[in-house]
């Protein structure tokens, strides 16, 4: 599946919910498909739409948190008991979905959420990296700042690493 290919690589939660939205429909002759994601109130908000004009786009970017979403399939987004959010389709003019392509968007709707979970693991770790990265950016200064407080800059030509706040400096 061609989905599930594209979702695999897909880092972000912008791109597997563009992803999702465009493949999905074109798998089905859907008209349009819309993808929500819950904010931390647990509200939803949108995250792509494929088949909407812009200027109707203005009236889905944010839904309540127990509030209808309009479609004629709506999908929660589902990975380990938590849900991620909503997608929806609309079959439009040509007819309802049938059974097995409602099934085919449940599949769709699983594997997306998988993408979802997985793409803020990588967000929280990035995050934690960059975290990570200032502290031992500021420790790092503080301690070669220690260094060249404790001697003169003629005479403190290296530092202990292991003494943070009272390094000692040694020519």
């Amino acid at each position: 599946m061609e989905l599930t290919t594209a979702l695999s690589s897909s880092p972000t939660a912008e791109a597997i919910a563009s992803l999702t939205t465009r493949l999905g429909s074109q798998a089905l002759g859907a008209s349009s498909s819309v993808l929500w994601t819950h904010d931390d109130a647990g509200d939803l908000r949108l995250l792509a739409a494929h088949g909407v004009p812009d200027e109707a786009l203005a009236p889905l970017r944010y839904f309540a948190r127990d509030a209808d979403v309009p479609g004629d399939e709506v999908l929660p987004l589902v990975c380990e008991g938590k849900t991620l959010g909503v997608i929806s389709f609309r079959a439009g003019p040509r007819h309802a979905f049938a059974s097995e392509e409602r099934t085919f968007l449940t599949a769709v709707a699983t594997r997306c959420a998988e993408a979802l979970a997985r793409a803020r693991l990588y967000e929280d770790a990035r995050r934690a990296e960059r975290r990570l990265t200032t502290v031992l950016w500021w420790t790092t200064t503080r301690t070669l700042q220690s260094c060249w407080r404790t001697r003169s800059p003629a005479r403190a030509t290296r530092c202990e690493p292991r003494q943070t706040d009272r390094a000692r400096c040694s020519s």
